[in-house]
């Protein structure tokens, strides 16, 4: 072996790497946080079936304010994710009931032309029913 081959990098083949080894130094999730949570309220719940001293009561105080704690971080959590979602949706609806919306006190234009020609055309099979009826009724004299 040559000298310059000695310092030569080998290419060498890495293992792949799971998600779980790239962010499994991560903290807990808001949800993971809550499911471990869910659990310490559960058993506590378990050990005192009715708070019937103040004691217990003071002792649920900090459960309590975790737990809601939890549930802020789950809802924050949420609406970054599905905000951009909503706006979205939002413009799509936007757009779309401007001209069609089957709300009957939101009328898009489309609506609104619609609603107008309904009518005229029902008055004029009205007149023409009523028009059939007198015939037949003169035809059945006659």
């Amino acid at each position: 072996m040559k000298v310059s081959e000695f310092f030569q990098p080998k290419p060498f083949d890495l293992p792949p790497i799971s998600r779980e080894v790239v962010g499994g130094n991560n903290p807990p999730s808001p949800i993971e946080m809550a499911k471990s949570l869910q659990q310490l309220l559960s058993d506590w719940m378990k050990d005192h079936p009715v708070i019937l001293t103040e004691d217990e009561a003071r002792a649920a105080k900090p459960l309590i304010d975790r737990a809601k704690a939890a549930m802020d971080e789950i809802e924050a959590e949420r609406d970054v994710k599905v905000r951009p979602l909503n706006d979205k949706v939002a413009e799509i609806n936007t757009e779309y009931k401007a001209v069609h919306n089957i709300d009957p006190k939101k009328p898009g234009t489309f609506n609104k032309i619609f609603n107008e020609l309904k009518p005229r055309v029902a008055d004029y099979l009205r007149k023409e029913e009523q028009k059939r009826l007198i015939a037949a009724a003169e035809a059945r004299r006659i």
